[in-house]
């Protein structure tokens, strides 16, 4: 396995496509790219295990050449500025960000027929929204995070519903990440948290937004902190200084198994999840191995909680709960009954959501 961290020289913006692409050919190789003994994929850190990748070119001969990145806007001016002759096979995609890959035609829909061990993905997460654009399957799930209700199991129980994160008896022990909350807040009161359902009507846009603003800058003498990074809120439980917090899973199952006083809530409205999965470069110069790859991947023995553990949040096979500890399971598995009020990020109407939730963010802020 050859591994590589993508640094910003490597991952230009596409004003800059001629360097990007002299950049990736330096790690994949013109040449070498297209052999047959290869396959080029695109990771974060902890996606592909390193005892699969063994397994993998042992038992295929064919030999896996990683990139690391830390950002999907990389991984998508690459694919613009190698479009027609592109150097990698497989990359990583976020749920949300189907809608900018596909618009810009730089994946192709997956064959889950060619998929050896596409049945030991959980049926929900295989055809999740969040693996799919314009309707059409093009990715396959790995791992799922979500937003969630953080809180102190000492100090706050019977957590089921985002509205303890403004229940006057937690005055003054609240931790908000605004942002992300105003989500929350919209599916709460009823409405789209994408705002998808107000695309052509911005004034209902604008409306459900500022309803949650108004909430939100009603109950704010209840919050202790604004909080920003994993690290800041972690601190704040450790220190007793909040007992609830909105926060994303990832976040939370860290502080879990480091045995934090922290545990999370299924909210009875649902939550706001996304999906990271495999997809396949268009032109992809090494498909057969491509699908090699993701079949050998699906079917890798205890995938599900070896992902999970590598990544710190779910894994989107099944198995991936029973083989995890207790406090694991505590940390990282998504129940059954769960699953179902997961909605996905959607980006139909983002630049309208972008606009309305930075506005009603300040406003919050200031008020």
């Amino acid at each position: 396995m050859s591994n590589f961290s993508l640094s910003r020289r490597a991952f230009l913006r596409t004003s800059t496509a001629v360097g990007t692409t002299a950049a990736l050919a330096s790690v994949f190789g013109t040449g070498t790219a297209r052999a047959a003994g290869e396959v080029n994929v695109i990771a974060y850190e902890g996606y592909i295990p390193k005892e699969f990748v063994a397994k993998f070119e042992a038992d295929t001969g064919t030999k896996v050449n990683i990139l690391l990145t830390d950002d999907q806007s990389k991984v998508f001016n690459l694919l613009v500025a190698e479009k027609e002759n592109p150097t990698v096979d497989v990359v990583v995609v976020a749920g949300p960000r189907y809608l900018q890959f596909g618009n810009a035609d730089l994946l192709q829909p997956l064959d889950k027929s060619r998929v050896v061990g596409w049945e030991n993905i959980i049926p929900f997460f295989a055809d999740a929204p969040s693996v799919k654009y314009d309707g059409t399957l093009y990715g396959m799930p790995l791992v799922n995070g979500f937003l969630t209700v953080a809180y102190n199991p000492n100090y706050a129980d019977g957590i089921d519903s985002w509205a303890a994160l403004w229940d006057d008896k937690y005055a003054g022990r609240i931790g908000w990440r605004i942002t992300e909350f105003l989500r929350q807040v919209i599916l709460t009161q009823g409405g789209d948290p994408n705002l998808v359902a107000y695309i052509g009507n911005e004034a209902e846009a604008e409306r459900r937004v500022n309803e949650a603003r108004d909430l939100l800058i009603a109950k704010k003498p209840l919050v202790r902190k604004f909080w920003n990074t994993p690290a800041e809120v972690q601190q704040l439980f450790l220190n007793e200084e909040i007992y609830l917090a909105n926060a994303q899973s990832g976040h939370v199952s860290r502080g879990i198994l480091e045995g934090l006083p922290i545990a999370y809530a299924w909210p009875k409205e649902g939550a706001l999840g996304v999906t990271y999965s495999y997809a396949i470069a268009r032109n992809a110069p090494n498909l057969d191995n491509a699908y090699a790859f993701l079949s050998a991947f699906a079917s890798f023995p205890d995938i599900g909680p070896t992902l999970s553990r590598a990544t710190g949040v779910m894994a989107a096979f099944n198995g991936t709960a029973e083989g995890l500890t207790d406090i694991e399971r505590a940390a990282l598995a998504v129940p059954p009954e769960a699953q179902d009020k997961l909605w996905f990020g959607n980006e139909e109407n983002g630049e309208v959501l972008r606009r309305l939730f930075d506005r009603a963010e300040a406003e919050i802020k200031a008020a």
